[in-house]
């Protein structure tokens, strides 16, 4: 029964660290591949208020235009977090996909994506700590 634990513990970390990793990668990975990296002027914060039952501070999404091939486009990226200080008027950096210049969010990995990362990484550090206490305890 120990043992199954521990590999659990050991299977859980790696897959946390994999998970910490994941969007930071993917987003170098699509910059390297499909994608093109461009500046983008805001022009848009969509405040979301939360609902009545939830305690956390308001989503604030961003809607952005920008210039790919001559062409000028308009990109919305519910998933991205903006801090209070952005406003109309200011710079991101999105990624944009060559084949279709439409397709686009913001590259900056944002409030969201760091919370994501720095969670998983405390989960991976406490399941390693433990998996090698415990296995000095045996």
């Amino acid at each position: 029964m120990q043992n199954a634990k521990q590999t659990l513990r050991l299977i859980g970390a790696i897959f946390l660290l994999f998970l910490a990793f994941y969007l930071p990668l993917m987003t170098c990975i699509q910059k390297a591949t499909t994608h093109l990296e461009t500046e983008a002027t805001v022009t848009e914060v969509r405040v979301s208020p939360p609902s009545k039952s939830s305690r956390r501070a308001p989503d604030r999404n961003v809607q952005y235009a920008y210039t790919a091939n001559g062409m000028e486009y308009q990109g919305y990226d519910p998933v991205y977090e903006v801090d209070a200080s952005v406003k109309p008027g200011d710079k991101v950096m999105i990624i944009y996909s060559k084949n279709d210049p439409a397709d686009s969010r913001v590259s900056e990995f944002g409030f969201f994506g760091l919370k994501v990362m720095l969670t998983a990484l405390v989960l991976s550090g406490y399941l390693i700590f433990t998996y090698f206490r415990n296995r000095r305890q045996s």
